[in-house]
């Protein structure tokens, strides 16, 4: 895993500092992971079970927005790490996903 970027997270319990990782599942699909500065994991930003994934560009992936708070989403986005460049609908019920470029 390569650090990419840290980014202020605030939730209930208070601020803290989050480290972003890039690394590579072993399909070779872009993975992003979330830890604490402490090195604990918090949270795997990317999936790697998304239909479209064959479509994504190499910096590109599915984002699992709907296991995340909304205010993780949006410091997410504030930390200029990502941007987001489409929405898709999949499945039986039309889940909309998001898919988010990896800035350079």
């Amino acid at each position: 895993m390569k650090e990419i970027g840290r980014l202020k997270h605030r939730d209930d319990d208070g601020e803290e500092v989050l480290v972003v990782y890039r690394a590579r599942y072993a399909t070779g699909n872009l993975a992003i992971v979330v830890k604490t500065d402490q090195g604990e994991e918090y949270a795997t930003v990317s999936e790697n079970h998304h239909p479209h994934l064959a479509l994504l560009g190499p910096n590109e992936f599915a984002v699992q927005t709907r296991n995340m708070t909304s205010r993780f989403v949006c410091d997410l986005l504030a930390s200029g790490l990502f941007e987001v460049v489409d929405m898709v609908k999949f499945g039986p019920f039309g889940t909309v996903e998001q898919i988010w470029r990896l800035k350079s």
